[in-house]
C-alpha cells in the first residue's frame, strides 16, 4: 500500500488511480474511485476523502464507475457492488437512454451470482435478453421482409 500524501487535485487523484491500477493495488484503487465519485466508504480505513471541486465529464465518470465496480469485484466485495448498482440505478437521473441505465449490468449480474442469488441473477439476465430481442428483432423483421421481396424480384 502506498503511503503518499492525500492528493488534492483531480489530476493528482487520477495519477494515483493509474499507478494503483498498474500495481493491482485494488484497495487504493477503490479509495481513489470513492473519492472521485464522491462516495462515502465507511468500511475503508483510508483517509482519502478529498472532495473534488472539478466536475467530471460524463465519459470520465463512466470510466471511473467501471473501475470502481471492477475493484469491488477484485476485492470480492459483491454486496457493496450490488448496493452501489442499486443506488446508481435508482438515483441516476441523467441517463440518456436505456443502455446507460445498465452500464454496470454485467458486474451487477456477476455479483448476484457470486452472492448465491441465482434466481435474481437469472431473472435479471432474462429481462435483459428480452429487452435486447425486442430492440434487434424489429429492424431485422423489417429488413428481412424488404430483402425477401428484393430477392423474389430478382
Amino acid at each position: 500500500m502506498t503511503s503518499s500524501p492525500s492528493p488534492s487535485s483531480l489530476e493528482d487523484i487520477l495519477h494515483n488511480l493509474l499507478t494503483n491500477i498498474q500495481s493491482e493495488n485494488y484497495t487504493d484503487v477503490l479509495s481513489s474511485t470513492t473519492a472521485l465519485l464522491g462516495l462515502h466508504d465507511t468500511t475503508s480505513n483510508s483517509s482519502n476523502t478529498t472532495d473534488i471541486d472539478e466536475p467530471l465529464s460524463d465519459n470520465l465518470k463512466k470510466t471511473i464507475q467501471e473501475i470502481h465496480c471492477r475493484a469491488l469485484i477484485s476485492l470480492s466485495k459483491y454486496t457493496q457492488l450490488v448496493d452501489y448498482y442499486h443506488k446508481n440505478h435508482n438515483d441516476d437521473n441523467h441517463n440518456h437512454g436505456d443502455d446507460d441505465d445498465d452500464e454496470r449490468f454485467l458486474e451487477y449480474a456477476y455479483s448476484l451470482y457470486k452472492l448465491g442469488r441465482y434466481v435474481q441473477c437469472h431473472d435479471l439476465i432474462q429481462t435483459k435478453l428480452k429487452k435486447l430481442n425486442l430492440k434487434f428483432k424489429q429492424p431485422t423483421d423489417n429488413s428481412s421482409t424488404t430483402s425477401n421481396a428484393s430477392a423474389a424480384d430478382i
